[in-house]
């Protein structure tokens, strides 16, 4: 063996570093075909947005597994364990399984730094893996969340039966673009010739690029009010909400989600597309009351999560515009009864002045902005320079110095009326989750 522990295997997984910018997957391409092409034995159903990937994951996953199906999933980031980004039926792959197939990376990286390639890097690697671990499984079906974007994404080596665009914002600009138009070419880049491809509730400019797109792919093309939608919603503040679903001149009553938010119900509405889609590009019937019930139950760690009840702690990994609008939309539907305190954290390379301005819209008496241990990190003087030049009111934006004692103070004063939102950017969420898991629960 190569490596004599996972943990040694992981750190040598996070050291693989690679200068050469090799684009259009070229690089995967070599080493798929070293492995023989794992990624063409099994069937996949390829996600992409700048949002509402992985709710679409989650329930795409539950209503798949409801008709009695194995489903294999490829998700990022991880919230606890890297382990879950490779899993089949919400089952992360072992720690074995996952030292042995990194046993494998070694040899093809050892081989691909003798070409023009040079090493896989990070996301490459577990994309390979991801194959290699399916190959072997050979579930039924495979969910694949793209990295980011999709076009020039590792994953998009992969051809997907039915391609999924949740939505389309401002996200990653540097590598995406600047407008809807140039995010949208980059996500209908995951759209194959002859393919499904269900897209949900985005900007005009978005929706024109990839009907050009799909067309000429030849893809047949589902649009989220337009040719499928959730109709008589009722929100149930705190509970969640119920529609009815429409489809091909059908209409499906009594459907019902338990995870928090309007935005939910257009997620919900475009895993249907893509479940009933895959089901009838397969002819296999569908068993609508198991459906029902796995919607129902469906829930994504790390997303409007409760983590503790008295007093109540919800975390939400917002990290982006779109995302934090969306959770501020939330918070004022189902929590109007409630004294809103927000806690923030986030990544040096996204658009902070944005995101500022709109924890300055919330309902929130208090938002508090920290820093914690990751390199990309915004500190604590990067957020006060930020609250001078943007004339952020100090009496709304403190700056925490440590997260643990304000979350431990706030369960301490145990205030029934007050609510703590903790958002930002995932890699926070994942550390206050495990802290409050494990210190307060």
């Amino acid at each position: 063996m190569k490596f004599e522990t996972l943990e040694a295997g992981l750190k040598w997984l996070e050291s693989q570093h690679n200068n050469e910018s090799k684009r259009f997957n070229e690089k995967i391409k070599v080493a798929m075909d070293f492995f023989n092409n794992p990624h063409e034995t099994f069937p996949i159903i390829h996600v992409t947005g700048t949002n509402g990937k992985g709710s679409v994951t989650s329930y795409l996953r539950d209503l798949l597994m409801s008709q009695g199906l194995t489903v294999g999933t490829f998700t990022s980031p991880h919230i606890e364990r890297i382990n879950e980004r490779i899993a089949v039926n919400g089952q992360p792959i072992s720690d074995e399984d996952l030292l042995a197939i990194i046993e494998k990376m070694y040899d093809v990286n050892e081989y691909l730094s003798t070409t023009e390639y040079g090493r896989l890097v990070f996301f490459e690697n577990y994309t390979v893996m991801m194959a290699l671990y399916f190959q072997q499984v050979q579930p039924d079906i495979v969910i694949v969340e793209v990295g980011i974007g999709g076009l020039h994404d590792s994953t998009n080596i992969m051809d997907g039966e039915v391609a999924v665009i949740t939505t389309v914002g401002i996200d990653h600009a540097d590598r995406l673009g600047n407008t809807f138009e140039e995010v949208a070419y980059q996500k209908a880049g995951i759209i194959k010739p002859g393919a499904i491809a269900v897209v949900g509730d985005v900007p005009s400019e978005a929706l024109s690029v990839i009907k050009q797109f799909s067309n000429e792919q030849d893809a047949t093309l589902r649009v989220y009010h337009e040719d499928f939608d959730a109709i008589d919603i009722q929100v149930n503040p705190g509970e969640g909400a119920e529609y009815t679903y429409q489809f091909g001149g059908q209409a499906w009553r009594d459907w019902h989600i338990s995870m928090l938010g309007a935005y939910q119900v257009d997620n919900s509405a475009v895993a249907l597309t893509a479940f009933y889609e895959w089901m009838q590009q397969h002819q296999r019937a569908i068993n609508w009351d198991a459906a029902r019930q796995a919607l129902s139950q469906t829930h994504w760690i790390g997303r409007m999560e409760r983590v503790h009840q008295m007093p109540l702690i919800y975390i939400d990994g917002a990290h982006n515009v779109q995302g934090l609008e969306a959770v501020k939309q939330l918070i004022e539907e189902n929590f109007s009864d409630k004294h809103i305190r927000v806690l923030y954290a986030g990544l040096e390379r996204k658009n902070q002045e944005a995101q500022l301005e709109i924890l300055r819209q919330f309902s929130s008496e208090e938002v508090d902005l920290t820093t914690f241990d990751h390199f990309e990190a915004m500190s604590l003087e990067q957020f006060d320079a930020l609250i001078k030049s943007h004339h952020l009111p100090r009496e709304q934006f403190h700056l925490v110095a440590d997260w643990r004692q304000l979350i431990q103070q706030f369960v301490t004063e145990n205030k029934q009326d007050s609510l703590l939102l903790i958002t930002g950017s995932l890699y926070f969420i994942s550390a206050v989750r495990k802290f409050i898991l494990e210190t307060l629960n």
